[in-house]
């Protein structure tokens, strides 16, 4: 298993994060993918940035209703995808087209 993404910083720095860094790490953030510091770092960020919180439950509200939709796919374009899904291995590099 990967270890947890620690963003490059300085540890000067690291409680000085910008809206920008933070809106990038958010989806690492709500998977539980960032080390513990860089965790605690950004939920300092979002304890004193309300439009950087508002865009956390923004993104946790959109997940969660997109978790509720259950569309079924067209028969059609589901053999389509698992054809074309098929040739595709683990391990084995996909080629570019």
């Amino acid at each position: 298993m990967p270890s947890k993404r620690e963003p490059p910083r300085s540890p000067a720095r690291r409680l000085h994060r910008s809206c920008k860094e933070v809106i990038a790490l958010l989806t690492e953030f709500m998977e539980g993918d960032l080390s513990a510091t860089a965790a605690r770092d950004l939920e300092r960020h979002l304890d004193i940035c309300p439009p950087c919180k508002g865009f956390l439950d923004n993104l946790k509200t959109a997940r969660a209703a997109t978790r509720k939709l259950r569309v079924k796919m067209p028969d059609a374009s589901l053999a389509s995808l698992r054809a074309r899904l098929a040739p595709t291995r683990p391990g084995k590099p996909r080629r570019r087209r």
